[in-house]
């Protein structure tokens, strides 16, 4: 093939994706914004420091599985008498990082899924779209939603690195993750690390990030925008007279729906912590695949969607550095 022709198919292949996902977008209906906001998550009678709390366990259980892993791992060898000071990553096989890419994660998810059936019951699990029953149209919409959102990511991750070439700012070429898929030699162990980085990451991060993180700060704005108003009051001559309590409405409780800057705000702030917890080199792109997540599950209230889209994100980025296509 001449020098014209691979530089011509090496646009006409982003451009036919990003025209692909600009169809996307229009058909979802992605560009009303009115449609973002839908109820709030949280059912009366939970309160958001029981979805905080849950959220605290289960980020407690994932560092803790992960820290004591590390911690034996690392433990003195028999022919000296104390520990590397420093965590040393060589040290660590593929069967250990099978362990590190998918228990801790899984036993993250675990713990908030039952602690959200612990202080919510179903109608909680239900509203935070995490519902078994609700899974096959989150994998249906996570596949649209991927097709929308992935090419513009995509372009934005080229962007970042064409900008980092310019000012010579180096980094990592890859997840150390990713490095040890490269160098695994079992199939066996090649396979768990997949999955643990295309399904165990996704699961956890979304349902701590967009299933928590994110329905508890826009459920915070909606409570701090929402003036407390006193106990109905009836009014004879001109002046307020309390009615009897059986008589009272209980408008000091009622919630106004969330509005679209207070569920963009909430998205906002949600996607800059899912970006940090990242390499610094990698916030950009993941910055706006975040948004992307965040949309997507504020659009269909299902949280099997963002992880669909996670998922897939996870499972196209590890394809492309296999099979190194994604570059030298």
């Amino acid at each position: 093939m001449s020098i014209l022709g691979e530089n011509a198919l090496s646009l006409l292949i982003p451009a036919v994706a990003m025209a692909i996902s600009a169809v996307a977008i229009v058909a979802a209906g992605a560009l009303r914004p009115s449609t973002v906001s839908g109820p709030d998550r949280v059912p009366p009678g939970v309160k958001l420091w029981h979805l905080l709390l849950v959220a605290g366990c289960g980020v407690f259980v994932w560092m803790f599985v992960q820290q004591a892993f590390v911690t034996a791992k690392m433990a003195p060898a028999p022919s000296t008498t104390t520990a590397p000071a420093t965590v040393d990553l060589s040290r660590f096989t593929p069967g250990d990082w099978v362990f590190i890419a998918s228990v801790p994660a899984l036993a993250g998810a675990i713990v908030l899924f039952f602690g959200d059936h612990a202080v919510g019951g179903p109608k909680l699990i239900e509203r935070l779209g995490v519902a078994p029953r609700l899974l096959p149209r989150g994998i249906a919409q996570g596949i649209w939603g991927a097709v929308a959102i992935l090419p513009p990511m995509y372009l934005v991750m080229f962007l970042t690195q064409w900008v980092y070439d310019r000012l010579h700012v180096s980094h990592p070429a890859e997840h150390e993750l990713l490095h040890v898929m490269g160098a695994a030699h079992s199939r066996a162990t090649r396979a768990l690390l997949i999955l643990g980085a295309t399904v165990a990451a996704p699961l956890w991060e979304e349902y701590l990030f967009r299933g928590h993180v994110q329905t508890i700060l826009r459920a915070l704005f909606v409570r701090l925008s929402t003036p407390r108003r006193p106990p109905l009051a009836q009014m004879i001559g001109g002046f307020p007279v309390v009615a009897p309590q059986d008589q009272v409405l209980p408008l000091a409780d009622a919630i106004e729906p969330p509005r679209v800057w207070q569920t963009w705000l909430a998205m906002v702030i949600t996607s800059g912590g899912f970006a940090m917890v990242h390499p610094m080199w990698m916030w950009p792109p993941i910055f706006v695949l975040a948004l992307g997540l965040g949309y997507a599950y504020e659009r269909t209230g299902n949280l099997w969607t963002s992880m669909t889209i996670h998922c897939l994100f996870n499972s196209a980025s590890t394809y492309l550095y296999l099979t190194g296509l994604n570059g030298p």
